[in-house]
Parts: C-alpha cells; sequence; structure tokens
C-alpha cells in the first residue's frame, strides 16, 4: 500500500510539472503576456516602471521562441508592480535590441513584438480588445 501511495504521488507531482498542476491540468492566469512574432528567437524580455534607470531582471526563464507566448504576473517586474506606465525592453538572439518607453500596461494585456531588426511594432492588446501600437527602431 505505502509503494502505491508513493507511486501516485510521485505520478501527481511529474503530471503537475508538466501540464500546471494535480487535478485538471489548467494553466495559471497571468496578468501579462509576451508574443513573439519575430522571426528569431528571444533572449530577453524585461519591462519596468518608467522613473527606473535599470531594466531590473529579465522576465522570461528561457528563450522565447518564433510564435511562442509567455505569461507573467505584475509581480515579476517588481513587488508593488501594477497596472501602469512602464518601459519594455527586449534582445533577440542576434543582440538586436527592441526598446520602447511610456507603455500603459493592464491586467488582462498581450505586448505583441512584429517586424524584423530594421523596423519593429510592439502591440499590446488590452483585456477589453483595444490595441494600441508603438513603432520602434530597432539597433545593436
Amino acid at each position: 500500500m505505502k509503494k502505491r501511495v508513493v507511486s501516485m504521488v510521485f505520478a501527481c507531482l511529474m503530471l503537475a510539472a508538466v501540464l500546471g498542476g494535480c487535478g485538471g491540468g489548467s494553466s495559471k492566469d497571468f496578468d501579462l503576456h509576451f508574443k513573439n512574432d519575430l522571426d528569431v528567437e528571444i533572449h530577453g524580455v524585461y519591462i519596468s516602471p518608467v522613473e527606473d534607470d535599470t531594466w531590473g531582471d529579465k522576465l522570461n526563464l528561457s528563450v522565447v521562441k518564433s510564435g511562442s507566448t509567455i505569461g507573467f504576473d505584475f509581480t515579476k517586474i517588481g513587488e508593488d508592480a501594477g497596472p501602469d506606465t512602464y518601459d519594455i525592453g527586449v534582445i533577440d538572439e542576434n543582440a538586436v535590441n527592441y526598446d520602447i518607453g511610456e507603455v500603459d500596461l493592464e491586467v488582462g494585456d498581450t505586448i505583441t513584438l512584429s517586424g524584423d531588426e530594421e523596423e519593429a511594432v510592439i502591440t499590446v492588446t488590452h483585456a477589453d480588445g483595444k490595441k494600441d501600437s508603438y513603432d520602434l527602431i530597432p539597433y545593436e
């Protein structure tokens, strides 16, 4: 009986690691999402309050492949972070930077980076469906 219980607990833990939790596999709802619509991998996604002089920690734990989306909460930006105006910085696999300042972010927003190393656009799709687009010029 003990072996069976241990086996069931181990199986549940493994399933939790794969699906995000025992008992259904539903994914966690995040405050924000970042989608990579470039043709290259993203190695760093940074969001910081506009008044900060530094970017802070990278939000992604691994590369964000082309076409992929990651989710995170405002608390990953900072302990007291919440809906506000932020600077967004992204670095791709070729060390090209995509930066834009003063972007309004709210709970439920999706930040999409598209374009290429010559011209790019960050589009914020808000939870209510409204979109704000920010043109930027990438640099190395």
